[in-house]
């Protein structure tokens, strides 16, 4: 074990990944309960890049459980802390949520207008990841709704990005 600087940005970080692990460990609970309580405490610390972090885990972790208001209220709150400071780095990652959500409610206007946003504003950024998962959730609203050919063209689209380019899993 390291020892690190004892920083704000540090300890944010370090309580982030207790909510990351929690999260692929399927303990959405815990995720919901540490989470949330760590972004207040990393907002306090004016660490919002940690906060936005948490909020995303917490958000998914109430879509995870069905409590799809609470996962929506989660999702807007982060979009109005990126717009309060400036943090856009996760933007297009927010948008692709609720674009889920959305589908997830069966809500076709919405979920293809956060799909759409969330793909441009990752073309806009060349960010290969978030245009990876953005085309992915836009096939999906597609798909869901029986746009076949639609949801077929961005499939594919979604192949020629993993062939071209490197994408984290």
């Amino acid at each position: 074990r390291r020892e690190l600087p004892d920083c704000l940005a540090c300890r944010a970080r370090l309580n982030f990944l207790t909510t990351h692990r929690a999260y692929y460990q399927e303990q959405m609970e815990e995720v919901i309960t540490r989470g949330t309580a760590q972004a207040e405490a990393a907002l306090r610390d004016s660490v919002v890049d940690w906060a936005l972090e948490e909020l995303i885990y917490v958000a998914y972790a109430y879509q995870n459980t069905g409590q799809l208001a609470r996962a929506g209220q989660t999702h807007y709150r982060a979009l109005a802390l990126m717009d309060e400071f400036g943090a856009e780095r996760r933007r297009s990652d927010v948008l692709r949520g609720l674009s889920e959500l959305y589908r997830e409610q069966r809500n076709y206007e919405q979920c293809l207008s956060f799909a759409r946003r969330s793909l441009d504003l990752a073309q806009k950024r060349s960010d290969a990841n978030a245009q990876y998962h953005s085309l992915n959730e836009l096939a999906n609203v597609y798909s869901t709704f029986d746009q076949l050919d639609s949801a077929l063209f961005y499939y594919a689209q979604l192949v020629d990005t993993v062939k071209f380019t490197t994408v984290s899993p």
